[in-house]
């Protein structure tokens, strides 16, 4: 099973549908966003993957160390870290947040996404990646971070790609994902615009 197939796979059954609400399961999200490394690797095998793989592996983290043994879901997590320390304000306050953490790996799928839609429709790597990271992370960067990542991303080139017929899947299933996971953050006032 390919990288792609796996997150898929992981993707698709990562999504819950409990009493009526849309969560995602903690530890199915984790697995998904480790094996995402292995897809960033696959499309972007150079200097920026290092940064990327840094951030998802530290997000990862952060949220298993929240929530192991305690939450199964990213809703139960959500609230009740926003009850402890309420909204944006409670977000910001500590470096090591689950619910931040949730926030930013949201973000990589969502970056993930924009990435291999832009390689679907035949875009260069480089202008799939600016393309992606404008629209996706470059809002929560300061300055100095955005002119490194748009650098990298710029000089970014495909070196061993494999297209699979499960792309499609994983770009609906990962958009979907990611934006239930927008919901419950923005649900529980923990969506913010600050630059990291």
């Amino acid at each position: 099973m390919s990288y792609v197939e796996e997150a898929t796979e992981l993707a698709e059954r990562s999504l819950l549908k409990r009493e009526g609400e849309d969560d995602v399961c903690v530890e199915d999200f984790l697995r998904l966003c480790s094996v995402l490394g292995n897809v960033y690797r696959e499309l972007l095998p150079n200097a920026v993957s290092y940064f990327l793989l840094r951030d998802l592996e530290n997000g990862i983290e952060v949220v298993r160390e929240e929530s192991e043994g305690k939450f199964k879901t990213t809703r139960e997590l959500v609230r009740h870290q926003t009850t402890i320390d309420p909204g944006l304000k409670g977000c910001m306050k500590s470096s090591r947040n689950g619910t931040k953490s949730l926030l930013w790996l949201q973000r990589t799928c969502r970056f993930i996404v924009l990435v291999m839609k832009g390689l679907k429709e035949g875009r260069r790597v480089d202008e799939s990646c600016l393309t992606a990271y404008d629209s996706v992370l470059r809002p929560y960067h300061k300055w100095t971070t955005q002119g490194v990542a748009s650098f990298a991303l710029s000089t970014s080139v495909l070196w061993a790609r494999t297209q699979c017929a499960s792309e499609d899947r994983l770009i609906e299933s990962l958009g979907s994902v990611s934006s239930t996971l927008h919901s419950i953050l923005e649900e529980h006032g923990a969506v913010f615009d600050e630059r990291m």
